[in-house]
């Protein structure tokens, strides 16, 4: 089993390597530190094991699967890893067998679990399975509950199975010495009577349940009938809901307003004529009057004096205007002046006549009239302002009137009705309705509260289930009254006689306690009423403890044959160490006689050496270098037995980077040993073959340089 090849384009920080082909026997690949040397050693473990490579300590430096290839050459045949297949799958090593014998990452040579590593190789070698030996006894122990010296267990993991069991024991003893003390307290008697008490009690309680029952019934019919009367008048009462009260008010109001002020407009009317009357009777009289007085002023010759003087006036002025224009302006002159002054005296006799020159009498009539004239005046006067007042108040009122018309007109529009009458008769339908509505809601209150319609309706049908259940039942108050009252009854009784129980019923308690403590009944509680229930706890005790009993001498008699076989296991691991196995003899060589001897303790699981005084030490006391040569030699020890005939790799990381000079040119002339010689390839991976300055070499690179130049070795450069 060879590589013979490997090439990885990327992987993380990588930079692209190969392909590169690989010598059958000896490949030193150096580079300078931080150049990928153990980035290139991972991406080969994870070509070959893939996601099984998981388990290597921290191979997850980088996350994902490196891109590339290996190929791996097994009895002739190539296969390309990870592409077709992964190692396990062509040969018989697992993960944990190439993490601890065949692939060596950051110079760590030591064996990971390496008591339960070694079992598993020896398991593999000799056929057997020591580690399954080991893990079926324990899992014997923690199903039974055992220690390993055959004792129930009392931990809290172990629901303190060994306690339980003794308290068991304990128990069966306190419940036949509690019998013995009930018979003498007559027990069962009273224990009996109680029983048939609670028995009545039961079927008082069975008969409320049934009339509960046909009450939720009756209350669903209830419900049902005044929901279903809700329904149907919210059906009706949708064409209703704009008939109102306050709208049938405000029309009959307006239709009462409407009629008296009609009335009071004929009244007003009325008055109006009787008032224009009046005033046309006053100016027909004004005018009267005034031609009286004008007739009795001309009788008494006042005006009649006046107006022939006047006129004689007018004469003389028109003789002068004659004369005047016939004669010369001398004579003119003269002539005017004296027209002049009779004109002028006549008409100032007119005017400064004296009074006592009209007739008393007549005098007296003109002032009588006067005065009557100015009082018609004066009523007509008053007689024309109350025809204006009432003719603003009856505009006044036909403006109301419109108003209230158009109100009633829009109330009709509005109900989709003529007459008050109609308005009415909806309205009280509606009202009807409502009440309806009210009644069944009342009812609903009543049966389950205060909610509204969803959620009586939501109650009605969390009902439903029961409308059909106890068909000859009808609920009455006073029957569930009548039950109550001899349910207290047998209460009562029933507390008479637990008086007497409870004298007992203290030590049954604390039995039935801890009883169902020891048996752990948690989901199956076991309670302990009465004197038989005693006996039925104690069968459970004895049944419990026998089984358990069972159990515990069964498992031993596996677990002896087990430590039998397990015994016979461990040799099988010693036999991989000793003074003539491979391990020893690798260990002496390498450290060139210091040890003699490597050894697995079979009692403490760890491996030892020897050295050449006959002094034991464990692995873990070695120093460093010598740890590291110690599983050096293990790991090439166990690499021949597991692949027997056949020959196979190893992959490197500076496995010997504690080793002094001397024991490393000791450890590189094994492995020469085995490559050469043996037919294995070891793939030696390491940053002391670098260049160090021109003309020198490292110090790994200097110990094998010979072997370099005659090609026995194939010496490549990591950049």
């Amino acid at each position: 089993m060879k590589i013979k090849e490997f090439s990885i384009i990327k992987y993380g920080p990588l930079k692209s390597i190969g392909p590169i082909e690989l010598s059958d026997n000896f490949t030193l690949l150096s580079g300078e530190n931080e150049v990928g040397k153990s980035l290139t050693v991972d991406a080969l473990t994870k070509f070959l094991l893939k996601k099984k490579a998981r388990s290597f300590n921290a191979i997850k430096r980088v996350e994902e699967q490196p891109e590339g290839y290996l190929n791996l050459e097994i009895e002739g045949k190539t296969n390309k890893l990870p592409e077709q297949v992964i190692i396990s799958e062509v040969s018989e090593l697992s993960a944990s067998e190439c993490r601890n014998i065949f692939i060596i990452r950051d110079s760590d040579l030591s064996i990971e679990e390496e008591e339960n590593f070694l079992t598993e190789v020896t398991d593999k070698l000799t056929g057997l399975k020591a580690n399954l030996i080991t893990d079926l006894k324990d899992k014997i122990r923690d199903i039974i509950r055992i220690t390993p010296t055959g004792k129930f267990k009392s931990t809290k993991e172990d629901n303190h199975l060994g306690d339980r069991v003794d308290e068991a024991e304990s128990l069966i003893k306190k419940i036949d010495e509690l019998v013995e003390k009930l018979k003498d307290r007559e027990y069962e008697k009273i224990e009996s009577k109680l029983i048939n008490f609670k028995n009545k009690k039961e079927e008082i309680e069975d008969k409320l349940n049934r009339l509960e029952i046909a009450q939720k019934k009756q209350k669903y019919e209830k419900a049902e009938k005044s929901l279903s009367k809700i329904k149907k008048a919210e059906e009706k009462i949708k064409n209703l809901r704009i008939y109102k009260e306050e709208d049938w008010q405000k029309w009959r109001d307006n239709k009462k307003e409407l009629e008296r002020i009609n009335k009071e407009i004929e009244e007003l009317d009325s008055k109006l004529k009787e008032n224009k009357d009046k005033r046309e009777e006053l100016r027909k009289k004004e005018k009267e009057i005034e031609r009286e007085r004008y007739s009795l002023s001309k009788k008494t010759g006042q005006t009649e004096s006046f107006k022939v003087d006047s006129i004689l006036s007018v004469v003389l002025t028109v003789i002068n205007l004659i004369i005047w224009y016939l004669t010369s302006i001398r004579a003119l002159l003269f002539s005017t002046l004296v027209l002049g002054a009779i004109s002028l005296f006549i008409i100032l006799k007119g005017i400064y006549r004296k009074p006592g020159q009209i007739s008393k009498k007549k005098e007296k009539e003109l002032a009588e009239k006067e005065k009557e004239l100015e009082q018609v005046k004066e009523e007509k006067i008053k007689f024309e302002d109350r025809v204006k007042n009432l003719e603003k108040d009856i505009q006044k009122n036909k403006k109301t009137k419109e108003k209230k018309q158009k109100m009633i007109e829009k109330l009709k529009k509005e109900g989709k009705v003529e007459k008050l009458e109609d308005y009415k008769e909806k309205l009280e339908e509606k009202q009807k309705k409502e009440e309806i509505i009210k009644e069944a809601e009342t009812i609903l209150t009543n049966l389950f509260g205060g909610e509204r319609l969803k959620e009586w309706q939501k109650r009605k049908k969390n009902l439903e289930e029961y409308k059909s259940k106890e068909p000859g039942i009808e609920y009455e108050e006073s029957k569930v009254q009548k039950l109550k009252e001899d349910l207290d009854k047998t209460k009562k009784e029933i507390n008479n006689k637990k008086e007497e129980v409870e004298k007992s019923k203290e030590d049954i308690r604390e039995i039935e306690r801890r009883s169902n403590q020891a048996l752990d009944l948690k989901d199956d509680f076991y309670y302990c009423d009465t004197f038989s229930d005693l006996e039925g706890i104690k069968i459970k005790l004895k049944n419990f403890i026998e089984e358990h009993r069972k159990e515990k001498e069964n498992a031993i008699k596996v677990i002896k044959i087990l430590k039998k076989l397990e015994q016979e296991e461990k040799e099988k691991i010693a036999e991989l160490f000793g003074k003539d196995s491979l391990a020893s003899d690798y260990f002496k060589k390498i450290t060139e006689e210091e040890y003699e001897k490597v050894t697995f303790n079979q009692d403490k699981g760890t491996i030892e050496v020897i050295n050449k005084e006959g002094k034991t030490l464990e692995a873990s006391k070695l120093s460093g270098g010598a740890y590291d040569q110690l599983f050096f030699s293990i790991r090439l020890a166990l690499a021949e037995k597991l692949l027997d005939k056949e020959k196979g790799f190893f992959i490197m990381d500076d496995p010997f980077i504690k080793s002094d000079l001397k024991r490393l040119k000791t450890q590189l002339q094994i492995l020469k040993d085995i490559s050469f010689k043996l037919g294995w390839q070891i793939l030696y991976f390491t940053a002391k073959g670098e260049e160090l300055e021109e003309g020198t070499v490292g110090e790994i690179r200097s110990l094998l340089n010979e072997d370099i130049k005659k090609d026995k070795i194939k010496n490549i450069k990591i950049k």
